[in-house]
């Protein structure tokens, strides 16, 4: 009965959501007598986001805010780059995970590290960090053993994480075709390879700067950081990046706050889901091109595909380039019911009635 429940508030949270926001939409459309960039979608989706989050259960309101921030930062990048803007460093994504790794790498040998972020770092590089200086690993086959499972361990896991995204994505031609090749092409080893690379190299890195070097381990730990993110190089993902580096950023605010360096702020979690949220539907009625592919199937698959029948031609205005992924669609209208200013842009565009 508690997961029925459970299932149960997250529907009605997912369904208050659509509905508010079709509403929100309309309201602005009446008070403000016309439709702009920020009332398309920007604003009525900030305003139902905000409140059908309070009906969700609050210990839920962290993980759907850390999800939708993640992919609305995703989501903005791509607009930046849309737009002619982008970094003059080369790799600079490789360059954010270095730092967040490094930093990542100081909070868990001070053992500040809670959650997924401390699983992930176990994980992938054991207590590498709680091994002593003096140790005789030269002696120690048992260590050398642990080392070559523990390197092994994230390229396996890389190799089924691949094979099952195979799966989801090739399903029907695996099954009906028997068509296996999917399993074998060469970008599938690029996930194991970036895992086998970091792990082993955060590894030998460490165990070099601890052997040879006086450091403090805080010291070690952000340098072997800083040095083994540059494995991104075989596998760069912006989205593993972004997600490293809110982690991080998640941690080093709780760190402060336990510290007494910043306060809580009442209010914020609700304020960047409905941010974050309201960015995410403005790009998908405005500039959907620019959205996540896997978040777009989302909303298609959520509404029916009813998102990707709007007229995004009437948007294009806005000089967004909005009907970019379908730049001939055009729904049928009831002429008795259009407006004239409707009818004067399908006459001046050549769209026939």
């Amino acid at each position: 009965m508690h997961l029925i429940a459970n299932i149960l508030q997250s529907t009605a949270f997912l369904t208050y959501n659509g509905f508010s926001y079709i509403g929100a939409f309309c309201m602005s459309r009446l008070v403000l007598g016309n439709i702009n960039v920020m009332s398309s979608s920007f604003l009525p989706a900030w305003i139902a986001s905000f409140m059908s989050l309070f009906i969700e259960k609050p210990e839920r309101h962290s993980l759907l805010a850390l999800y939708v921030t993640n992919v609305a930062i995703e989501t903005l990048i791509k607009m930046v780059h849309a737009r002619g803007f982008r970094s003059p460093l080369p790799h600079s994504e490789v360059l954010m995970f270095s730092l967040s790794l490094s930093m990542a790498s100081w909070l868990y040998s001070q053992h500040k590290l809670h959650g997924i972020l401390l699983i992930i770092m176990r994980f992938l590089f054991g207590d590498i960090h709680n091994v002593t200086r003096t140790e005789k690993s030269t002696k120690n086959y048992h260590h050398y053993l642990n080392a070559i499972k523990g390197v092994l361990k994230p390229f396996v896991l890389g190799v089924g994480v691949q094979a099952m995204l195979q799966l989801v994505s090739s399903w029907k031609r695996i099954v009906y075709k028997r068509d296996f090749q999917a399993f074998f092409a060469k970008k599938n080893l690029r996930l194991p390879l970036f895992l086998l690379a970091l792990s082993s190299s955060y590894r030998v890195i460490s165990s070099v700067l601890r052997q040879g070097t006086k450091w403090s381990d805080g010291k070690v730990a952000s340098v072997t950081g800083l040095a083994s993110g540059t494995a991104l190089l075989i596998y760069p993902n912006i989205s593993l990046v972004i997600y490293m580096t809110t982690k991080v950023a998640e941690c080093m605010y709780g760190l402060g706050m336990e510290k007494g360096f910043v306060r809580s702020v009442p209010g914020f979690t609700v304020f960047l889901y409905a941010t974050s949220t309201a960015l995410l539907l403005h790009a998908a009625v405005v500039e959907p091109h620019n959205l996540k592919d896997s978040y777009w199937r989302f909303l298609n698959r959520i509404t029916g595909n009813r998102i990707s029948e709007m007229n995004r031609r009437l948007l294009d205005e806005f000089g967004f380039r909005s009907s970019t992924l379908q730049p001939s669609f055009w729904p049928q209208y009831d002429m008795t019911q259009v407006s004239p200013h409707l009818k004067e842009f399908m006459q001046k565009n050549a769209i026939p009635s």
